[in-house]
């Protein structure tokens, strides 16, 4: 098991039920960090797309794209701790499948308002994703 302590001292026990396992720790950052990576990539390739079918100018299509760096902050703030009480498993495939809605969202939205919050759904589950691969508890 891995205990952290302030400031960032790190515990690792030998017992067989909690031993550190790196490569599995590697594999789910490099997992995390990749689907962070292709939403991100999705939300700038579909941005000339959203200003024609919402009829943005560039001040409107600047503000949605503003809520990207304030949902990555939250989202990393309310996750983060979460990821470290319940673990990384059920939250990276929970929002591997969450960024299959909030994609869904964005390809279908009728209105501006239902676009922002898609927009910002998507960004929360970025984050979420961000946050897995830093965590030290992964078990």
């Amino acid at each position: 098991m891995v205990q952290v302590s302030w400031p960032y001292k790190i515990k690792i026990s030998n017992n067989k039920a909690g031993m550190f396992k790196p490569k599995l720790i590697f594999f789910a950052a490099c997992t995390g960090m990749l689907l962070f990576g292709i939403g991100l990539i999705t939300l700038g390739s579909v941005a000339t797309g959203l200003k024609e079918k919402f009829n943005l100018d560039d001040i409107a299509s600047g503000t949605l794209f503003s809520i990207l760096p304030i949902g990555i902050l939250v989202g990393s703030l309310i996750f983060g701790p979460l990821c470290d009480k319940y673990g990384y498993k059920l939250f990276l495939v929970l929002s591997s499948l969450c960024m299959f809605a909030g994609f869904q969202g964005i390809a279908y939205a009728s209105s501006l308002q239902l676009l922002k919050f898609a927009f910002l759904f998507l960004v929360l589950v970025a984050a979420l994703l961000m946050a897995l691969p830093m965590q030290p508890s992964l078990m």
